[in-house]
């Protein structure tokens, strides 16, 4: 069956603590960025691998900041790559096989 919401926050909370270290090593500067924000969807096999990455949704976008739409894309992608392979429960695949994560800059 599908997990309990502590389950799900557990799986939420250890793929947040992968992605973070190689997202905030990937800076992004300029006016403006903390406005902007990506969710970007992304699939999983069974051992916690990356299939596919979807292009990111970037919001937020101004004037002062749409030179660095592009580089917050890349980001957002590359942490998700490089933080892989991720170690999540095998009987809950069908949550995580396709996952959301929102991005954005403090």
């Amino acid at each position: 069956g599908p997990p309990s919401s502590q389950q799900a926050s557990a799986m939420r909370a250890s793929i947040n603590a992968k992605v973070l270290p190689p997202w905030n090593g990937c800076p992004v500067s300029g006016l403006d960025t903390e406005r902007l924000r990506a969710r970007v969807v992304f699939s999983l096999d069974r051992q916690g691998r990356v299939t596919s990455v979807a292009d990111p949704q970037v919001t937020g976008i101004t004037d002062s900041n749409s030179p660095q739409v592009a580089r917050f894309g890349e980001c957002a992608v590359r942490a998700i790559r490089t933080a892989a392979p991720y170690s999540l429960p095998a009987e809950h695949y069908d949550h995580w096989k396709n996952y959301t994560l929102n991005f954005r800059k403090q």
